[in-house]
């Protein structure tokens, strides 16, 4: 068994609380996993057994990922990838 002390470490503490809310939940999760903490995240929680949907805007191996990204002052433009469908997105 594990022992975690997040006495000192709110940030910690916070995650750790997250991890268990979401490990509850008969919920799938949507986790972003374009840093270290979120692809940590999203394989605890597939390992505890939940259905995870991982996505990205650079990481092809997401679930859900963007293409193409163009962005102005305006808008933002790209293309949602998921397995072989590609979405056209634009956002004012």
């Amino acid at each position: 068994m594990k022992v975690l002390i997040v006495e000192d470490s709110p940030e910690l503490a916070k995650s750790l609380r997250l991890f268990l809310e979401l490990e509850k939940s008969d919920k799938p999760a949507v986790i972003g996993i374009d840093d270290d903490y979120g692809r940590r995240l999203a394989d605890e929680l597939k390992s505890a057994g939940k259905k995870v949907y991982t996505v990205s805007v650079h990481n092809t191996e997401a679930d859900f990922f963007s293409s193409n990204q163009k962005m102005t002052g305006i808008n933002s433009e790209f293309i949602l990838c998921h397995k072989d469908e590609k979405i056209p997105c634009k956002i004012n």
